[in-house]
């Protein structure tokens, strides 16, 4: 695993399929974030306006408030009303006017009547839905009145779904949504996201989630912010980390629709997380060094960690540790790790092994760079160390193995002057030292 490697899908993800839209959408649209994110997958829908119920006071406060729709049909959506509750609006920030937010690309504003037309198109894109929480096809009359209702809404709202579009800076065209569930009277809020396929690989994905995010920690105050994906969708699950987001989480048979269960995968952050990531070194080390690995530095090389969905590529370091203490045997001869510490500027901030067999070239076993220090240039500076360090013990060739797809490291040591000799259960090449 390497730093410079682009994270898999980096844009579809979460946000392209929805989080793609399936976590993330007012309650009508609770299963679109199944492809990106799922969001609001088995919420209890608020109650009903006080005006069908027929007891609102005079004096209650006005409020957009999501309610099942009239649709007998168990896959209907749930239709966004404005309504009037009858107990006053708590004196959170969730309800005050939303204010587009911008980046280098994007817009991000609220949801206009007129969106209507591009978010049915978007919903009825088979790529788009293939992991979101809505059937297809998508009626537009669904649509239209989704975009109404969202419109009607000032921004964020306690215990509702709100979407807002995202567009591109200068031409106004539109990327796609993103969808907030605030609750917990505030301290929480559950996102989701969903672009047009045209617009997938573009990177536009996380960077409208980064603005949400930093939007609710910042401006509406929220104390924890999460989404939730199939496990299928890594694409998505790249979006969240990519944000800062840690894994939390895979339940099981979690998530239904239509009769059919699936298991979930949850990322969240909490203010501290949502600190720690925005601060964290962006720029190249002054200096970068293998460290052995000793009883006082163990803990801090433990705690290393990737992303999730780099899980894929390279093992986490607990099992890194356990086979390092327990190595097998390659050619009845025995397996000697070779174990460092990958240092930047005098803090650990990753983790390599070799495995040294008699006789053999030594062949990279690990190359794991922690999930903050990432996109340093790091990963191809302690590549030296190690080509020098093989080199050293009497290489004649430094060998690696890894899997394919995307995000995997392949690129990374081709592109370093690895050759590829053959496929055995995952992809094997060498360099010449």
């Amino acid at each position: 695993m390497h730093d410079e490697l682009p994270p898999p899908a980096s844009l579809r993800s979460t946000t392209d399929r929805q989080l793609n839209a399936d976590r993330a959408t007012p309650a009508s649209q609770k299963r679109t974030l199944r492809g990106g994110l799922r969001s609001g997958k088995n919420k209890r829908l608020p109650p009903q306006s006080c005006q069908e119920r027929g007891e609102c006071p005079s004096e209650a406060k006005g409020r957009v408030e999501v309610t099942p729709s009239a649709s007998s049909r168990p896959d209907s959506l749930l239709i966004a009303h404005c309504s009037l509750l009858s107990r006053p609006t708590p004196d959170y920030r969730p309800g005050a006017m939303f204010s587009p937010l911008r980046t280098d690309r994007l817009v991000i504003r609220a949801m206009r009547p007129s969106d209507g037309e591009a978010l049915w198109v978007r919903r009825n894109d088979p790529e788009v839905s293939r992991y979101q929480d809505w059937s297809t096809p998508f009626p537009r009359e669904h649509a239209d009145e989704l975009a109404r209702d969202c419109a009607v809404m000032e921004g964020p709202q306690i215990d509702n779904w709100w979407m807002a579009v995202i567009e591109l800076v200068g031409s106004g065209e539109t990327v796609g949504d993103l969808a907030v569930h605030v609750e917990n009277d505030g301290h929480t809020a559950e996102i989701g996201y969903t672009l047009a396929s045209n617009h997938w690989q573009k990177g536009y994905a996380v960077e409208a989630t980064e603005a949400l995010v930093e939007y609710l920690f910042d401006t509406l105050g929220v104390d924890r912010v999460f989404g939730m994906l199939h496990p299928d969708n890594r694409p998505s699950a790249v979006v969240l980390e990519r944000v800062g987001m840690l894994f939390e989480g895979h339940t099981r048979m979690s998530y239904w629709l239509d009769g059919e269960g699936s298991d979930d995968w949850v990322y969240g952050m909490l203010r501290d997380d949502w600190d720690v990531w925005r601060t964290r070194p962006r720029s190249a080390p002054e200096e970068v060094r293998l460290a052995e690995v000793t009883p006082e530095n163990l803990a801090e090389v433990f705690a290393l960690r990737t992303h999730k969905s780099q899980e894929s590529f390279v093992a986490p370091m607990p099992r890194s540790l356990a086979q390092a203490l327990r190595p097998d045997e390659r050619e009845g001869k025995p397996i000697e790790p070779w174990l460092r510490a990958i240092e930047a500027d005098g803090e650990i901030v990753g983790f390599a092994m070799m495995a040294l067999v008699e006789g053999r070239d030594p062949s990279l076993w690990r190359l794991l760079i922690d999930r903050i220090q990432q996109h340093r240039g790091i990963g191809s500076r302690a590549m030296e160390l190690i080509e020098a360090e093989a080199r050293r013990l009497g290489g004649e060739h430094l060998l690696v193995g890894f899997n394919e797809g995307r995000g995997s490291p392949g690129p990374f040591y081709l592109a370093r002057g690895f050759e590829v000799t053959g496929h055995e259960g995952e992809t094997k090449a060498r360099k010449r030292l």
